[in-house]
């Protein structure tokens, strides 16, 4: 905080994308979790396959989405001000 508090607002938006996936992952982990228990209950083809596909798109999501809250939370708590560096001079034609 030594900086200011504008160097933290300025990644406002990273911190909603940060817990924003944190949050879906939760609510995937949810759905994969009850359609675990619905396949180990008696189910059709159909509900089966349903089932399934959930628990496919959670462990794709884990895969593929979750890791991405790494890299944020590495630039969230860097000191470095990058954002706040860029004046309209700098992308003036």
């Amino acid at each position: 905080m030594e900086k200011g508090p504008e160097v933290f607002l300025a990644d406002a938006t990273l911190y909603l994308e940060l817990f924003g996936i944190v949050i879906i992952a939760w609510q995937w982990l949810r759905q994969a979790v009850a359609a675990r228990a619905a396949l180990d209950g008696r189910t059709g083809r159909a509900d089966a396959d349903f089932y399934a596909g959930k628990i496919l798109t959670a462990r794709y999501f884990f895969a593929y989405e979750l890791p991405k809250v790494d890299a944020l939370a590495r630039r969230l708590t860097d000191n470095d001000p990058l954002t706040l560096e860029a004046t309209p001079a700098a992308f003036a034609d």
